[in-house]
């Protein structure tokens, strides 16, 4: 069976995951360090923006803002140096990781706030740390109040716009909207409390109350899919048409199937989209024959709509 393709989705986050093979703790507080160091720095190289990662023992998360290049292009220097640092360190060859690294599109405002607890919980969770979350290896600290995202590897905007994610009321503080991240995180380990004493039979309270954050939701926009006119500035080399139009389509046409755009018969809008969809693809250096194909229409019509308002 042949490797799955990544997605290609410029301006959307992903939680990335990767375990060791045989869940071996060969992630010691040493590697752990270079580990974080490595993050930092290969992020740094590319045009994805960090938002929160966490090294454990035998595994690592990572969830970050893709930008133009693609996820591979992020991801496999990254890896090939955490394999040889975890080779060199313990004198042996051989698979590092039990299998290509998981990634997961987050598609909603609540989906990107779990992804962010999830992975700042996990040392938590694994009874690595106490309540306080005082674990070196992730960067939740990044996001408490008075917190340097930059000793994390992450952007001050990028913390900005995160933490706005958690307000529950407009025109809060920096160190507000920190604070509201940090009861969402305590929200969710009561929650996580009550489900075990649940599923145990023996819960000794009531549910906490799923924190209020509407406001959060509204900022969601700040942090969405790159446009149609920033994704198509720049092609990926090893990208495809039909990756490069569905990448577009995310944002320009959520929802839409590519189906709707091939055939020469189409509604006004459908080919108002498929017009600007035709001339961000020649923009990008696909050929006219190769943008006709995927279309099923004719060559002709496809130099026309480069120039001219036709679909």
């Amino acid at each position: 069976m042949g490797r799955r393709k990544r997605p290609y989705h410029p301006g959307t986050i992903f939680h990335l995951t990767s375990r060791t093979h045989r869940r071996e703790a060969w992630f010691d507080p040493g590697l752990r360090t270079t580990i974080v160091e490595l993050i930092h720095r290969m992020v740094a190289r590319t045009d994805a923006q960090l938002l929160a990662y966490a090294v454990m023992p035998n595994h690592l998360h990572i969830v970050l803002r893709q930008g133009r290049m693609e996820l591979a292009q992020v991801m496999q220097p990254l890896m090939r140096r955490v394999a040889l640092q975890v080779q060199r360190q313990h004198g042996f060859e051989g698979s590092v990781v039990e299998r290509p690294y998981r990634d997961r599109s987050c598609t909603t405002p609540d989906h990107t706030r779990s992804a962010i607890i999830y992975t700042h919980l996990n040392p938590w969770r694994a009874g690595l740390c106490g309540d306080d979350l005082a674990y070196d290896w992730t960067s939740h600290a990044a996001y408490l109040p008075g917190g340097d995202p930059e000793k994390f590897g992450i952007l001050p905007e990028v913390r900005e716009r995160v933490l706005e994610l958690f307000a529950d009321q407009p025109n809060l503080t920096p160190d507000e909207l920190a604070e509201r991240y940090r009861a969402a995180l305590e929200w969710r380990m009561r929650a996580d409390r009550f489900q075990m004493a649940a599923e145990s039979g023996s819960p000794s309270e009531p549910p906490p109350a799923t924190p209020a954050m509407v406001q959060g939701d509204l900022a969601w926009k700040r942090l969405r899919p790159l446009s149609i006119d920033r994704v198509e500035s720049e092609r990926q080399p090893s990208l495809d048409l039909r990756d490069f139009i569905k990448s577009l389509l995310v944002t320009h046409a959520p929802g839409a199937d590519l189906t709707d755009f091939r055939g020469p018969n189409r509604s006004h809008r459908i080919a108002r989209i498929r017009l600007e969809l035709i001339r961000a693809a020649a923009r990008n250096g696909f050929r006219t024959g190769e943008i006709a194909r995927f279309f099923a229409i004719s060559p002709q019509l496809v130099s026309m709509a480069k120039y001219n308002d036709v679909g």
